[in-house]
């Protein structure tokens, strides 16, 4: 009786276990990718033209994982704090920057840009030279 009784809690433990790491998780989904390069001697970033993509991001807790054919997994280590501000354009935006490493342990960071008046969403991972700005598919209320 007792051997049924702790199977029973094993088991009822594992499903709310396992049902916290689908909560943890949160998916998006890429439909954009751009591709940039720093040049040091005009100090600016040159970006490619967007191509088509189909990607999807998963997070869960410090981890981001781009499924894409590299496998591209980052790990935010510390949080540089959120800033707003206009754009070129005019557009009012929302920043979030992290401190990272990559799959490869290489240092990038890991930035999140929301747009409130475009209902734009962009994740990027820069490195000291290049970087990958994605475009995010979002339907919710920003």
């Amino acid at each position: 009786m007792k051997i049924m009784k702790k199977a029973k809690l094993l088991a009822l433990a594992l499903l709310t276990w396992g049902a916290g790491l689908l909560q943890a998780q949160n998916l998006d989904h890429a439909y954009a990718l751009q591709t940039g390069k720093y040049d040091k001697y005009l100090k600016k970033w040159n970006w490619s033209k967007a191509e088509d993509v189909d990607l999807n991001f998963t997070f869960d807790g410090n981890y981001i994982k781009i499924h894409d054919e590299y496998g591209t997994r980052i790990y935010t280590y510390e949080d540089g704090g959120e800033t707003t501000g206009y754009d070129d354009d005019g557009d009012r935006f929302s920043k979030r920057i992290w401190k990272s490493l990559d799959e490869k342990n290489k240092k990038c960071v890991f930035i999140m840009i929301w747009y409130s008046n475009i209902k734009l969403v962009t994740y990027t991972v820069m490195y000291s030279d290049y970087a990958f700005r994605y475009y995010i598919t979002t339907q919710k209320e920003l």
